[in-house]
């Protein structure tokens, strides 16, 4: 009998002499009344007794029913509470975002600077000749002061100024924007599905067709799953609460899918290292920094963390079955995850790819630990040992994927399957071998990742090294047998190279890695937990439940740091939506054709078409197109001609088909762009002229009218504040020169007779010898595609904000940066540590035109721009090449002086940055 038996049984023995007691008693005074008041009391008395009986009972029962429960379901409470815990952790930071708390910061460092900037202007008054610094701290005294006496309502107002920012973030429903860009491209899918019925716009030929991607051409719509997830989901979500949005309810879609990879991470971790290590890994699952930051809003970088940890948990159930048909079945249920997993990512063979890695290195290790067994009979070994269970569910697994393949993503992905990982090799190529510039090199998430990169992302040099400590204690740990069951260890010594190597090619894919590192730190200490806690028991000779307490402590101090970052991430959350773009692209929507057509750099393209409903030219599914040089091309150039008639042949053919046309009968890339440059400049007649020099009268006729210089659509070409820090990029492609590009591609591979004979023959080059060897030689000394990129073409951008200046006198200004400006001259003076230096290019308005100096001998490589605003003059500095840009005249100048272009709106957003929409007018002022 055991403590808690005894407890219950003195219990209720104490319990029964007491009535026995009671008995007696109520029996003698019974005998002195009356027969009818003794039936009474008996009745009572007995009464009593039974309530007394019942209420001991139900105290015993309670203690030993609630013991009996937990030790029978106990398997099934603890996980559930231990992963409620991480879902609910998850949960709350990646709902943290919707309500705007960053807001509560911006309020407080506004009221306050309100409050401070008043006081500041006091002091100035009062003591204009004491130092700064002297100021400085008597502000800040005599704010404390004001605040401690005010603080009530200093609180009020930061509420109500938090409030205000928030309003700036919601839509009119008072529901918060997306916060990323990609989730609208994923939700206008989800619209169609659910109010068409279909994945694209329209079915053109049998085919689903992106009508707005591509403008005016559109370009396929290849299905995946995760719009229909988000459908589903808003269905779902839409029955109970008919109020709820599209928008609202795709929020939730990557907290449902980060949950259920919360408890897959806990089931795989515990196989090896218990319930806390469980745990750790789900926990960390749910608040990983770099999984938050990549998954608010309803980006789909949420399946990359849902599927494989999925995949991997049904892997090992399967593997560990000591059922086979349970263990076929589950392997059969894997082959339709990964089906599931090609049709919502491109990059789904890698975990393919780790499965057979796995299995391939399992069953070579027991081939040579066994080896002795083998000789005596391969065949027979084969089938006594856990081999062929490893063949059996990796035979299903194959199977069954691919027929899921075959039905999900179609024949083609199988066929494919060993040309994908070389494919992502070549993804950071400087030039494509058509010759046209590969956008990927500048896109942030693709960039090579440093190796101290992958280890801070992942969650520092700590939690790096703790992770490799797990792997290596799964290498070591043994099994109930005391054999060394490395499958685990296998699959996660795979997973870990594979995706560092990744990594190093791009951003992107850490996040890859971070699952794998958050099930080595789970088991690493899962199983340290159990060790230190036998043996600190034994060496101390303390009681378990202490050790256990201490240990878990301990290790909870792990998660301090992930939890910060995760909370410092959620917190400063915000949309890059606001009301500011919101209510410019419904302007557009409400006040243009339908017909209409966007313009403008790439990255914002997935909220144009969402937003104002309207195609346009690139997006962020379409940005390594020729669109992006185009489109570069028309902010870069100094010709407002030139950007206009880029515009109208982009507007007509979306450049791909009359590129394709021009160059079917030239056949040489960089040759076809230079007549391309020159249709562009020229009236439909002139370029009609030109083009017959290439190709029949009728097919240039064909081209001009339909693919260069139709009658094009509206269009709204947008200049906003992003772009002048993106200014590097999109100057880099407009300038892109497609003939040292070809130089690239073909002569870094030759000798240098062949390369220069090469460049010798290109009359398009019209190049020296001794020019043609010392490009030969510049080729070979660039180390990487990186250099190669730059040599190709520079990355022109802008140096400062604008600048104030004062008036001097008549013809001098001072700038508040040390430069000084001769108005007669234009010469812009900048001090250097080599001495005072003229700007290369200078850029200004004169009697209503736009006017470029350019200056030799004593110079800087920099442009300047001179811009006056009523009485107030500033200065701008930049790269030479931009000083006289479409997007310096259109942004910094305001259109001043441009015939082609119509300011349509001009805001500014919560955050200050300015947005400016021009309508494009066809036939000039």
């Amino acid at each position: 009998m055991n403590e808690e038996d005894e407890f219950t049984f003195g219990f209720s023995k104490s319990k029964d002499k007491k009535e026995e007691l009671n008995e007696k008693k109520s029996k003698s005074e019974s005998e002195k009344e009356h027969k009818e008041e003794h039936k009474t009391h008996h009745h009572e008395e007995k009464e009593h007794s039974h309530k007394e009986k019942a209420r001991e009972e139900e105290l015993t029962f309670d203690f030993k029913s609630v013991t009996k429960i937990f030790d029978k379901y106990k398997g099934f409470i603890i996980p559930l509470f231990l992963i409620l815990i991480c879902i609910y952790v998850g949960a709350y930071y990646r709902m943290a975002p919707n309500n705007l708390p960053a807001t509560d910061d911006w309020a407080r460092s506004t009221v306050f600077n309100y409050y401070k900037t008043n006081i500041k202007s006091q002091i100035d008054q009062s003591y204009p000749n004491l130092p700064d610094a002297n100021k400085n701290t008597l502000v800040e005294t005599q704010f404390s002061e004001f605040y401690s006496q005010n603080k009530a309502t200093v609180e009020d107002q930061i509420k109500q100024v938090s409030q205000s920012f928030k309003e700036q973030f919601k839509d009119e429903n008072g529901y918060t924007y997306l916060g990323d860009i990609d989730s609208y491209f994923w939700m206008r899918y989800a619209k169609n599905i659910i109010e068409k019925g279909q994945y694209g716009d329209e079915i053109i030929n049998g085919k689903e067709w992106d009508t707005y991607m591509l403008a005016p051409v559109g370009a396929g719509a290849i299905p995946t799953l995760y719009p229909y997830i988000e459908a589903f989901n808003y269905k779902i979500m839409h029955f109970f609460n008919p109020k709820m949005t599209l928008m609202q309810s795709i929020f939730y879609v990557p907290i449902i899918l980060s949950l259920i990879a919360v408890i897959a991470a806990f089931f795989i971790a515990k196989k090896i290292a218990g319930y806390f290590g469980g745990f750790i890994a789900a926990f960390l699952i749910a608040i990983h920094p770099m999984i938050l930051s990549r998954t608010f809003g309803s980006d789909n970088d949420i399946i990359n963390i849902f599927f494989p940890l999925v995949i991997l948990w049904l892997f090992l159930e399967a593997f560990e079955s000591k059922n086979k048909l349970k263990g076929i079945m589950i392997s059969a249920l894997n082959g339709f995850i990964i089906g599931l997993y090609s049709f919502a990512w491109g990059g789904w063979w890698f975990i393919f790819y780790f499965i057979l890695a796995a299995c391939a290195v399992y069953v070579l290790y027991y081939v040579i630990v066994d080896f002795k067994h083998i000789k005596k009979g391969f065949f027979k070994y084969i089938k006594n040992s856990d081999i062929s269970n490893v063949l059996i569910i990796l035979g299903v697994i194959l199977v069954f994927s691919a027929v899921f393949i075959s039905i999900f993503s179609g024949v083609a992905t199988i066929t494919h399957i060993v040309s994908y990982p070389f494919s992502f090799l070549t993804i950071k190529s400087a030039a494509k071998a058509n010759l046209w510039p590969n956008v990927y090199t500048t896109v942030a998430e693709l960039n090579a990742a440093s190796w101290s990169t992958i280890v801070d992302s992942v969650g520092g040099s700590f939690l790096f090294i703790i992770s490799v400590v797990g792997i290596i204690l799964t290498v070591m740990k043994k099994d109930e047998n005391g054999k060394r069951d490395v499958k685990f260890a296998v699959f996660l010594i795979i997973w870990y190279l594979a995706t560092i190597f990744a990594s190093l090619k791009g951003l992107r894919f850490i996040m890859l890695l971070v699952p794998a590192v958050c099930i080595s730190v789970g088991v690493a200490v899962g199983i340290l937990y159990q060790y230190l806690n036998n043996w600190l028991s034994k060496a101390l000779d303390l009681n378990k439940i202490i050790t256990r307490t201490i240990l878990i402590l301990l290790f909870l101090l792990i998660l301090i740091q992930p939890i910060k970052t995760a909370s410092a991430s959620a917190k400063s959350e915000v949309p890059i939506m606001n009301d500011g773009w919101y209510n410019t692209l419904t302007q557009i929507k409400q006040n243009s054709t339908q017909d209409a057509i966007i313009n403008s750099w790439w990255d914002f393209g997935h909220h144009f078409k969402y937003v104002a409903d309207r195609r346009v030219t690139a997006d962020g599914a379409s940005q390594n197109r020729p669109q992006a040089h185009w489109v570069g091309k028309v902010l870069l150039t100094g010709n407002e001609k030139e950007a206009v008639g880029i515009l109208r042949m982009l507007d007509c053919s979306s450049d791909i088909k009359a590129f394709t046309a021009i160059d079917s009968y030239i056949n040489d890339t960089s040759i076809t762009i230079q007549v391309m440059y020159q249709l562009v400049l020229l009236d439909g007649n002139n370029a009609k002229k030109l083009l017959s020099q290439y190709m029949p009268e009728v097919d240039a006729s064909n081209i001009i009218n339909n693919y260069t210089h139709c009658t094009p659509p509206e269009d709204y070409f947008i200049t906003s504040e992003d772009m002048v820090g993106k200014s590097g990029v999109w100057a880099h492609f407009g300038s892109w020169n497609f003939n040292r590009a070809e130089m690239w591609v073909n002569v870094k591979g030759m000798t240098r007779d062949e390369a220069v004979d090469f460049m010798l023959s290109n009359k398009d080059y019209n190049l020296t010898r001794d020019e043609a060897e010392k490009i030969y030689f510049e080729i070979q000394s660039l180390k990487d595609e990186n250099e190669a990129n730059a040599w190709i073409a520079s990355w022109p951008g802008y140096a400062s904000d604008l600048v104030g200046c004062s008036l001097e006198n008549e013809d001098m200004l001072t700038c508040s940066n040390g430069i000084n400006v001769n108005l007669t001259s234009k010469e812009m003076l900048i001090p250097t540590n080599d001495g005072i230096k003229l700007a290369k290019r200078v850029g200004y308005m004169d009697s209503g035109s736009f006017m470029v100096k350019e200056f030799s001998g004593n110079i800087i490589e920099y442009g300047g721009d001179i811009i006056k605003n009523g009485n107030s003059y500033y200065i701008l500095l930049m790269s030479p090449e931009i000083a006289d840009s479409m997007f310096t005249r259109l942004f910094f100048y305001e259109g001043e002086g441009l015939k082609y272009f119509d300011k349509f709106s001009d805001v500014r957003d919560v955050t200050g940055a300015r947005i400016i929409v021009w309508k494009v007018n066809w036939e000039g002022k």
